[in-house]
């Protein structure tokens, strides 16, 4: 009867140890697959399509650096600015030329109207014109080239107004304090009873 191999004893100590370093001139399988692995994911990684962005990281990133309305603004009654507002692309510029109109009034020979309320518990800007019709749109492009250069208009007719107002008021001043006693003829009565 032949001998049957697999219940043969075997002595561990007679199996020949297999060296973890392949021969010279041999690749060793686990860095090749290592190396394999970090090739395949770096080309996965170059070809994925971008990362989405979400609405909140989008609007934080639209806002960055934006200036802030210090009040209401509406343009013919629809709001500027803001939420709930119709259209949110003021640039930088106009939100500061919109925060410097001081008061109420008419501008660019009389075709827009500014109201500033300030009675109000919040100030609300208003800024109207007629621009219905297509003569009254060209009437109005006539004097003004675009939203900007408006408020630009705006704002340096009320510095001029300000400036003006301020003349006004120091001549008021003056008449007041010039009072009884502080006349020409009581100032050389004065230096002559000094001398």
């Amino acid at each position: 009867m032949a001998k049957d191999k697999t219940t043969e004893i075997v002595d561990p100590e007679a199996i020949p140890e297999v060296p973890n370093t392949p021969p010279a001139g041999m690749v060793n399988l686990n860095d090749l697959a290592g190396a394999i692995g970090a090739s395949v994911a770096q080309a996965l990684a170059s070809q994925a399509p971008p990362r989405k962005m979400t609405f909140g990281e989008y609007q934080r990133r639209a806002n960055a650096g934006r200036k802030k309305l210090t009040r209401e603004v509406f343009q013919n009654g629809f709001r500027l600015g803001g939420p709930g507002s119709v259209d949110n692309s003021l640039t930088n510029e106009q939100i500061l030329l919109l925060n410097q109109i001081t008061h109420t009034g008419r501008y660019i020979n009389r075709l827009v109207e500014v109201i500033l309320n300030v009675d109000e518990a919040e100030p609300v800007l208003n800024i109207r014109y007629n621009n219905r019709s297509k003569d009254q749109a060209l009437t109005l492009r006539g004097h003004i080239r675009n939203f900007t250069d408006m408020l630009q208009q705006i704002v340096a007719d009320q510095i001029e107004e300000d400036k003006e107002t301020e003349e006004r008021e120091g001549r008021k001043r003056e008449v007041r304090e010039r009072s009884f006693g502080n006349g020409k003829a009581t100032q050389e009565a004065r230096a002559k009873a000094s001398a």
